[in-house]
């Protein structure tokens, strides 16, 4: 199976300046993920529409740049619209999607999400398990009366902006990166941390040295 790996880039962010490009640590954001996704060893492209200023920060890793529409830049186009075009113009069994903006994911984590592809499943995507007491449309979600132990809770699940690896037949047939039959791919708190405002970006800087808990799943 022919998996390509890709994750959207612009530089025109709005709610955090530059944050693509903002350094966290030793190195630029967008440089935590791309390498731990290069550690899979498959095709990886940064699609962007300025890849001129982007390539100096690639030359360390193994990603490609892939030239995309500055239409695809505006504030009103929607993630789908820039899959889509990815999508036809790069042929293949399978797609990784990634977004920069999360930066703690561990290559074992990525490889889950490609197993499952693997293994029956349609798509996979990165959530992260929460046992606490939860509502939904004014309604009790996982608990009714008497009120269990925290810690006999129905776990309930929150997507993250980690990853989304999915089949080019299911794009094809539901332009969605979640398909019929998902994989939920559980990540820890620090692998479940995205990146849009920069209080967002103090938290990432605090976690660093946090070391990454990699969570078996069922």
């Amino acid at each position: 199976m022919k998996v390509v790996a890709f994750t959207p880039i612009r530089l025109n962010s709005k709610r955090l300046p530059n944050k693509n490009l903002l350094i966290l640590g030793s190195k630029p954001l967008l440089n935590w993920a791309i390498e731990s996704v290069d550690r899979l060893g498959i095709s990886n492209y940064v699609y962007t529409s300025e890849p001129n200023k982007l390539k100096p920060y690639l030359e360390e890793t193994h990603a490609k740049t892939s030239l995309r529409s500055s239409v695809l830049d505006g504030d009103e186009i929607k993630g789908r619209d820039i899959y889509d075009a990815f999508v036809r113009e790069h042929p293949a069994d399978a797609y990784l999607l990634y977004h920069v903006t999360s930066p703690f994911v561990h290559t074992w984590y990525y490889e889950k999400a490609l197993h499952a592809l693997s293994s029956g499943y349609d798509s996979a995507f990165s959530v992260q398990e929460h046992r606490t007491f939860a509502h939904w449309n004014g309604k009790a979600l996982n608990y009714s009366t008497p009120l269990p132990r925290t810690q006999d809770l129905e776990p309930v699940y929150t997507m993250t902006s980690g990853f989304f690896a999915f089949t080019r037949d299911v794009w094809e047939k539901f332009k969605c990166r979640i398909g019929i039959k998902p994989k939920m791919v559980i990540v820890d708190a620090k692998a479940a941390v995205d990146i849009d405002y920069q209080e967002d970006f103090i938290m990432a800087t605090a976690l660093l040295n946090v070391p990454v808990q990699l969570k078996e799943q069922q």
